[in-house]
């Protein structure tokens, strides 16, 4: 069994072709980066505009939002990531998704349906708490 955190991308990011996990600029993302290799086994980025992204994928700059998008569109996107994240859970992993409704939204189900636990310690928390949420990670995993 193997503990994988699926982290959403964020609207802030540099100008630019970084790393991913380079990319994304805002004051969350950098405290998720923080403490997301020590809380699980692997980590990825859920980007609205390429899917799921290895962190140390090249990528640029997009303005690309799943906020903007019809159902149907999120649920294309969503079986996009579940193509390429499926293959790397099995029945008993667990997944922790520091990401937003839209982001989850069709992904928990299937994860769910294949027996991949799932938390998301952030559900239902502001953005504030939720930086608040991340110090306090921080403390406990430096």
């Amino acid at each position: 069994m193997k503990t994988i955190i699926l982290v959403s991308c964020t609207s802030m990011k540099k100008k630019g072709t970084f790393k991913a996990k380079e990319l994304y600029n805002s004051p969350w993302f950098h405290k998720v980066l923080s403490i997301v290799e020590k809380m699980g086994d692997e980590w990825h980025i859920i980007s609205a505009e390429h899917g799921l992204l290895d962190p140390n994928q090249i990528i640029s700059d997009y303005d690309t939002t799943l906020l903007k998008m019809r159902k149907y569109e999120r649920e294309e996107w969503a079986e996009k990531v579940l193509q390429k994240f499926l293959p790397k859970v099995k029945s008993g992993d667990k997944v922790i998704m520091l990401a937003g409704k839209y982001y989850r939204e069709f992904l928990e189900e299937a994860l769910i349906r294949k027996g991949v636990t799932i938390e998301v310690p952030t559900k239902h928390l502001t953005t504030g708490k939720q930086l608040e949420w991340l110090d306090q990670q921080r403390k406990l995993y430096s």
